[in-house]
């Protein structure tokens, strides 16, 4: 199974927004809903356009147990710093406290300047049904304009809810509003593509599936400051980006046998290890020692981001984003130790 995760996009996915594919099928039905005019003013009241220095996402205002909350996915948030809360009237909303789900990828803060919050449904069991109608209101494709994403329920779990509404990049932390009700059902996260089997070829899950997080059924808050928030998702941006520098040099050398520094930018640690280490190419005369000296850093300090790191201190959105990381770091350690420098060519 592959997943499409958003605003990333890196050969490492966790966090997840929806890809839309040109061949997904449409819905069943010809009759789309249609949310009552007073909701849809309501809605659009409501939604948050989220903007940041790394990407855009949707947001709304929901009235969680009393208390009117921004609500998003965490990961529209973490490793996008300086985020910005934009109302459709133009109004800012500042966050105060942020309060992250322990298991699953929503976020939510306290907020003043709103003061009107989208109703959450309190028990998804008992007001949904699959073939309900669902509208997605949200920031689609970042354009900063609302629209309004029409589908139906197709699934329900204890944590999820699957929706053929063909959401696309920009929605995730989008409302899913149930239109029997007029209750948000969850927050659209994320889409995943199956790959062809003989079991699912001619079944209803040889496509892209999207799903969204149920807000009734989260037990379970870890609470922080926004700075705490972005310092936090400042340090696994980083360790992200490193370790996609990494797979970048380690698919150089696998599939061509050479590096090229340009490739990286000036200030990672992996342009900074080849900058200092090795220049022109091995193959015209340059000391080859200087470049077994960058293979030495790739091989001794490929973890040195990590020193000090607490993962029981961590998010658990971080957490488990670091375990993925972990393992890939282990494999890239054994790649380069085995990697004999003296055979790959350092380019220009």
């Amino acid at each position: 199974m592959k997943h499409f995760y958003g605003l990333s996009g890196l050969i490492l996915v966790f966090a997840v927004v929806a890809c839309e594919k040109s061949n997904v099928p449409e819905s069943a039905t010809d009759q789309q809903p249609v949310l009552p005019p007073s909701l849809t003013a309501r809605c659009a009241r409501a939604l948050l356009i989220i903007e940041g220095d790394e990407g855009a996402g949707s947001g709304s205002v929901i009235n969680l147990k009393g208390n009117n909350l921004i609500v998003t996915n965490i990961h529209v948030l973490s490793g996008n710093p300086n985020p910005r809360f934009q109302l459709l009237n133009s109004q800012e909303v500042i966050p105060e406290t942020f309060g992250v789900a322990e298991d699953r990828d929503i976020c939510v803060a306290t907020q003043r300047q709103a003061s009107e919050g989208l109703e959450a449904s309190t028990s998804v069991a008992a007001d949904v049904s699959i073939g309900d109608d669902i509208v997605i209101m949200g920031n689609s494709q970042g354009a900063r304009v609302a629209t309004e994403v029409k589908g139906k329920v197709v699934g329900i779990g204890p944590d999820l809810i699957e929706t053929d509404a063909k959401f696309v990049k920009g929605n995730s932390g989008s409302p899913i509003i149930h239109v029997k009700t007029g209750k948000v059902i969850g927050i659209a996260t994320f889409a995943t593509i199956r790959k062809l089997d003989a079991l699912s070829r001619d079944s209803q899950f040889n496509q892209v599936r999207r799903f969204g997080y149920r807000l009734d059924t989260i037990e379970k808050w870890k609470f922080l400051t926004p700075r705490a928030f972005a310092l936090e998702s400042q340090r696994v941006a980083e360790i992200l980006q490193r370790t996609d520098d990494l797979v970048a040099l380690a698919v150089e050398i696998l599939d061509h046998g050479t590096v090229t520094p340009s490739k990286y930018d000036s200030q990672s640690w992996v342009a900074n290890c080849l900058g200092v280490y090795g220049q022109g190419s091995l193959k015209s005369g340059v000391d080859p020692v200087r470049f077994w000296r960058a293979g030495g850093e790739f091989r001794h300090n490929l973890n040195s981001d990590l020193g000090g790191l607490s993962l029981q201190n961590m998010l658990p959105y971080h957490q488990h984003k670091l375990a993925d990381e972990f393992r890939v770091r282990d494999a890239l350690a054994k790649f380069f130790n085995e990697t004999d420098w003296h055979k790959v060519e350092l380019r220009k």
